[in-house]
């Protein structure tokens, strides 16, 4: 399915101030452009060292980084690897969270790198939170999660591949909690796999989490449970693009959201191109106590509530679709079935477009807009040829 090619990488965060690199050295063959945040893209290339191809971000892109490998047991490094990595090599991400707090002070970009195979390691299983963030980051020297190569999903989750997700199972904690500004995560795998009472958040953005950014995530929920939100946000500025959440639910239809804007929340708050199941309460909710100012452009929103809100709260909508009459003029009303997304079934989710789907080519152009929101390609990594509404 030409939806699901994944012939360009992905997007990565924007560096003022710091140059591309001037070569790309590392079995980078064809194609180097210059991507939309500033950041050398490699079009059609061989894999880098230990991944990072045509199905994502080179691995060592970003001058001046300081890298962290997140890597299953056993994992096989190369020379280049070794070296550009140095000790700074863990197996889970909640390890290389905690490395980077206790030993970098944030004196240039910090990258942490998700690679390798994750089929016989399985999913990264965390019993609380996993604090990511640092105080000291800044607008050049930021602070990036990402997952590439075989450890990245291909817009459709995947727990028992290569792909690496992480995941909670202490009821009560959020599965990610962002503390710090400057905090950009892409290509991961996030979800809360325990029902019961408690944050049940997937990412929760604290209200020192300003300027952050999440970008060609799946953010999957567990089912029932109180205050199910995918994605929380409490601090000021957050910029989502490409992103899928599901599965987020609460039996009694109340407190549940696919992204919920707090009323702490500040600034703006702008959701591109994202797909949004939700099985009850709101699909994206602004806080009406909320200062912020929220934009949601392509994206396709359900809240399958008895008096449903795909959008709630005051939210600027620019061709943005749903399954009730929240959406945009002309994409209101569009089911959740399989004339609209590939597989509907719970448990295979794949929210690539089918083929007559009323969300093909019904989307804008962003590539106009300001950085990093003139993104080019999917969830993915496919080149948008035609805006769709949604992820895909």
């Amino acid at each position: 399915c030409p939806e699901r090619c994944r012939d360009e990488c992905s997007l990565l965060p924007d560096q003022a101030g710091i140059q591309p690199p001037s070569t790309m050295s590392r079995g980078l063959v064809k194609g180097i452009t210059r991507g939309p945040w500033g950041i050398t893209q490699v079009q059609g290339g061989a894999a880098a060292a230990g991944g990072g191809g045509p199905s994502g971000p080179a691995e060592f892109d970003i001058d001046g980084a300081t890298y962290y490998a997140v890597a299953p047991a056993g994992y096989s490094y190369s020379t280049d690897q070794n070296t550009q990595y140095d000790t700074r090599k863990h197996n889970t991400l909640a390890a290389a969270a905690t490395a980077v707090q206790a030993d970098h002070g944030f004196t240039t970009p910090v990258v942490i790198n998700v690679i390798g195979d994750w089929t016989s390691a399985g999913p990264e299983i965390v019993a609380g939170a996993t604090y990511i963030g640092d105080a000291s980051a800044t607008v050049t020297n930021y602070y990036l999660a990402r997952a590439i190569g075989d450890a990245r999903h291909t817009g459709i989750w995947n727990e028992t591949g290569a792909p690496h997700s992480l995941q909670s199972t202490t009821a009560a904690a959020n599965t990610i909690w962002v503390n710090g500004p400057f905090m950009y995560f892409d290509g991961l795998q996030v979800a809360k796999n325990v029902a019961g009472s408690g944050a049940q958040s997937a990412v929760l953005a604290w209200t020192s989490a300003n300027n952050c950014r999440l970008s060609n995530c799946i953010i999957k929920g567990s089912g029932d449970g109180n205050n199910s939100v995918g994605i929380k946000l409490y601090g000021t500025n957050f910029t989502m693009w490409n992103c899928i959440a599901y599965g987020w639910y609460r039996s009694n239809n109340s407190n549940t959201a696919g992204v919920e804007i707090s009323s702490f929340a500040a600034g703006d708050v702008n959701i591109y191109s994202c797909t949004f199941y939700i099985n009850s309460d709101v699909g994206i909710k602004r806080d009406a106590s909320s200062t912020s100012t929220v934009t949601c452009k392509n994206c396709w929103v359900m809240a399958d509530y008895a008096t449903p809100l795909a959008y709630y709260g005051t939210i600027t909508k620019v061709t943005c679709a749903s399954d009730d009459t929240t959406g945009s003029a002309g994409l209101q009303n569009i089911a959740y079935d399989v004339a609209t997304f590939t597989n509907v079934t719970t448990g295979s989710e794949d929210y690539s477009l089918a083929g007559d789907s009323p969300l093909l080519a019904t989307g804008t152009d962003t590539t106009g807009d300001t950085a990093p929101l003139d993104f080019t390609t999917n969830i993915a990594g496919a080149t948008r040829s035609s805006w769709n509404v949604g992820a895909f």
